[in-house]
């Protein structure tokens, strides 16, 4: 088994990888300026569980607010 994963800054050509990115993307977190981080987003991925990375319903849920 695999996964491919597909970072914001990746422009993927085929449509199965374009698909990927667009479920992927939430996931993802700009860090390109780490003085400007998103610390909002950071603290939403750990706030369900903050010893364990969060699953994907919970995730999913702070992603939908």
């Amino acid at each position: 088994m695999a996964i491919r994963i597909y970072p914001i800054r990746d422009i993927p050509s085929s449509k199965q990888a374009i698909q990927s990115q667009k479920w992927q993307s939430p996931y993802f977190l700009d860090a390109s300026n780490p003085n400007d981080l998103n610390t909002e987003k950071i603290n939403d991925f750990y706030s369900c569980n903050p010893y364990s990375f969060p699953s994907i319903e919970c995730s999913l849920n702070q992603v939908m607010k």
